[in-house]
């Protein structure tokens, strides 16, 4: 071998060997506890509107097996997810007087928001898991002392996409986010822009009425000027023209359970080719936990590093998917490149894999492999708006990555 060659596999073994013994630490010590989504508050769904009033907006809440129904007034709360159906749109109220608005067919997460008024300090960070999302930020804020609104000392406010990461202070801007494209279009303000892979370096500064886009693992590309066809579309999609601003007389919460949904009709879902996201809301939404709707469609045949990707795109807990996933015989490899590929936290993909008995060296060489700049997600594209999500026969790799009910392995993890 050459010596470049020892060189590499040293490299690899070391980062490896860092991993190992980071896994053996977390095994000892455990994680530092992470808050719930109802220990901090973010703010309040202010506006609903749908063509059928019955239709309401999902939140999807750590520690809630069932979706809850977003309703005018409802509280949102740090780590939640706001997702919309098709011909629905929600307007967020955000504690520090910025609005949120979500488009029909798109969700968005919570993942940080910290605000101080005495101190005029913010701190927010907010995920378009899919979808488009206009996001109205507030340049000035009132004070609890004074009453008068001043500009904010130290204000940090950023949009995550798969692909994308922009940072904006006082900014009217809609982000369209795609599996491998962001379109970041700013309609008034200035936003900065960055791809989301950290390997990939150079950033671009957007003024009003200028769009970029951002594939996977590629620099922005450079600011062009938003059409006018284009800025009314963005427009049109994330206003509400006829509001409901009460919950008129219904509770907020879990909303009432649909006729029991097994995994027969989650088979027959798929094959009818209904969208694999709206099968697991179906799912979800009906009692069924999200790891039994995740081994339903493993069954079913369809690819697990779609599975993985879509059930995490769109809001369901990682930790709990990789964990079903794994433990159902999904290859690791697999599940780990998919779930890091979706965003997910490489602590929680850690803990996912480790809750479902996969050796500490095993999760080591999957997370590595699996954070390798460029490195493929099995099972080609993954796309989050096609279906009917069930591929052609594909075969077995590791140990059967794709596989069908037949060939899909228990997990070797589990006796």
């Amino acid at each position: 071998m050459s010596v470049y060659g020892m060189h590499t596999m040293n490299k690899c073994r070391g980062a490896v060997t860092h991993i190992v013994l980071f896994l053996s630490l977390v095994l000892v010590a455990g994680f530092p506890p992470v808050a719930s989504g109802q220990d901090q508050f973010v703010g309040n769904v202010k506006l609903v509107e749908s063509k059928d009033p019955a239709q309401h907006p999902r939140i999807v809440r750590t520690g809630y097996s069932a979706l809850l129904t977003a309703k005018p007034g409802d509280a949102v709360f740090l780590g939640d997810t706001v997702k919309t159906g098709e011909d629905v749109k929600a307007q967020i109220l955000l504690s520090d007087g910025s609005i949120v608005i979500v488009a029909p067919n798109s969700s968005v997460q919570m993942k940080g928001h910290l605000v101080d008024r005495e101190q005029g300090s913010r701190n927010s960070v907010m995920k378009t898991l899919k979808g488009t999302v206009r996001f109205m930020i507030t340049k000035l804020f009132k004070s609890h002392t004074s009453g008068s609104e001043i500009k904010w000392k130290d204000s940090n406010v950023t949009i995550e996409t798969q692909n994308a990461i922009a940072g904006v202070r006082g900014t009217d801007v809609a982000v369209t986010s795609g599996e491998n494209t962001t379109e970041i279009a700013v309609l008034e303000g200035a936003v900065s822009v960055k791809s989301s892979s950290a390997s990939v370096n150079g950033s671009i500064m957007l003024g009003a009425d200028q769009v970029t886009s951002v594939k996977k693992g590629k620099s922005p590309e450079p600011a062009s000027a938003l059409s006018s066809a284009r800025r009314e579309e963005l427009i049109r999609l994330t206003t509400l023209t006829n509001p409901r601003s009460s919950a008129n007389g219904g509770q907020g919460g879990a909303p009432k359970k649909i006729a029991k949904y097994t995994e027969k009709d989650i088979s027959r879902d798929l094959a009818e080719g209904i969208n694999l996201g709206a099968v697991m809301d179906r799912a979800v939404e009906s009692g069924m936990p999200i790891e039994q709707a995740v081994k339903a469609m493993l069954d079913a045949g369809v690819n697990p590093a779609i599975v993985v990707y879509t059930a995490i795109a769109e809001g369901y807990s990682a930790k709990q998917v990789v964990t079903a996933a794994v433990e159902h015989g999904a290859p690791l490899s697999v599940v780990t490149a998919a779930a890091l590929g979706a965003g997910a936290d490489k602590k929680v993909v850690i803990s996912g894999a480790m809750d479902a008995g996969a050796p500490p060296a095993a999760i080591a060489t999957a997370v590595a492999n699996g954070t390798t700049p460029g490195a493929p997600v099995y099972g080609g594209p993954l796309p989050l708006d096609s279906s009917p999500y069930i591929p052609a026969p594909a075969p077995s790799i590791s140990g059967g990555g794709g596989g069908t009910p037949s060939t899909l392995p228990a997990s070797p993890y589990r006796p």
